[in-house]
């Protein structure tokens, strides 16, 4: 990829920087290896950012259908992404966004939550299932009874479901 980069530096820089990332995976796993009491800490913290994300998404596709297209668009673009992402990315989203597909003949919302479009988002909720799943096995040692099994799967239930609403067909295909 540095060959055709019209700026080698920047192209070396962004290597740089995804070795990097690639390599913090190491750390994490020597670290959960050795300290039981981190990988605990770290699978509940991985677990709170997804239920946050989840409840963004719930209140997302409720407000599609409580307001026309137009409010949609200028609150989640203006405010959401806004807060998020800066001022050209909200510019971005308001024009040329992802955030709608056409099923047929109606307009669909492909859920996306706080993240700049509807493919990064399904890929987070994918990556934290894991964590979701170390939740379940804590709380299934310390109390194990009918109902915490039935709330197990029902979350389990509405990450998939969301995942599946953001209307990704290659995450459709990784959640099967």
């Amino acid at each position: 990829s540095l060959l055709p980069a019209s700026d080698f530096l920047a192209g070396a820089k962004r290597i740089i920087y995804l070795a990097n990332l690639f390599l913090i995976s190491f750390v994490i796993y020597d670290l959960v290896k050795k300290q039981q009491e981190f990988a605990r800490e770290f699978a509940n913290n991985i677990f709170i950012a997804g239920v946050l994300v989840i409840i963004v998404a719930i209140l997302q596709l409720a407000s599609a259908y409580l307001v026309n297209i137009y409010e949609f668009m200028y609150f989640w673009a203006a405010s959401v992404q806004f807060v998020f992402y800066g001022r050209e990315w909200s510019q971005i989203a308001q024009e040329m966004n992802t955030w709608f597909a056409y099923f047929g003949p109606q307009l669909s919302l492909r859920v996306f939550s706080t993240f700049p479009d509807s493919h990064s988002f399904p890929f987070f909720v994918l990556m934290t299932i894991p964590s979701l799943l170390a939740f379940f096995t804590a709380v299934r040692s310390r109390a194990s009874n009918k109902w915490d099994k039935a709330l197990n799967i029902i979350l389990l239930a509405i990450f998939y479901l969301f995942a599946i609403l953001s209307g990704t067909r290659g995450i459709w295909l990784a959640v099967l």
